[in-house]
């Protein structure tokens, strides 16, 4: 086989990988953001600090929340306040919803039966130590095949940002390089009947 057209082979089946390649990148780009899953995501924000010589006292509100476009089931979780104490408490929460909660000195347990997505839960600590205006040590709240994850994570269609940006980038890649090969074959291709014998 002559060197032209060892490089004309080697364009051909460049460009039936990458092209093979964007193909099940957009398959798998489709499939993710068409499948249904619930997220469980929570925000933690503290307000209302009041801190003297002999008051501490601060506002620490948390939101649980599915973002996902699925319901989430049987959700299990705590806070923590290290060093603080729980004043007084409130929950904010769908009327239909089935939960259970308790509460301790420096703690918080939860309890629920589902998630709807979009639903949420608002809880709201009144806490009293030093430092005022610390956050939770500790927020730990887990669903059936799903965890929590903290400052309410940037999503997309209900999706992480970061995998479907993943997804995209590599997809974008393949378009490129598959472009490029084509370019080089277009550069380096022949007419029919111009190789010598």
């Amino acid at each position: 086989m002559k060197p032209q057209q060892k490089k004309r082979l080697l364009a051909v089946m460049l460009s039936a990988l990458l092209t093979g390649a964007v193909t099940i990148m957009s398959s798998l780009l489709m499939d993710y953001l068409a499948a249904k899953k619930g997220n469980l995501s929570y925000r933690a924000q503290v307000s209302g600090t009041f801190d003297s010589d002999t008051v501490h006292l601060h506002i620490c509100n948390l939101e649980l929340r599915n973002d996902g476009d699925a319901l989430l089931e049987d959700i299990k979780g705590m806070v923590q306040f290290d060093g603080q104490r729980i004043v007084a408490y409130r929950l904010q929460a769908p009327p239909a919803l089935h939960l259970q909660d308790s509460v301790t000195a420096s703690g918080y347990r939860l309890s629920i039966d589902f998630l709807n997505p979009a639903e949420k839960l608002a809880m709201a600590f009144l806490l009293s130590g030093r430092p005022a205006g610390q956050e939770p040590s500790l927020v730990d709240f887990r669903a059936r095949g799903s965890s929590a994850v903290g400052s309410s994570p940037n999503t997309w269609f209900g999706r992480p940002l970061p995998t479907y940006a993943l997804l995209l980038a590599l997809g974008l890649v393949a378009a490129i390089l598959s472009g490029a090969v084509f370019h080089w074959l277009a550069g380096n291709s022949e007419p029919l009947g111009s190789d010598s014998s």
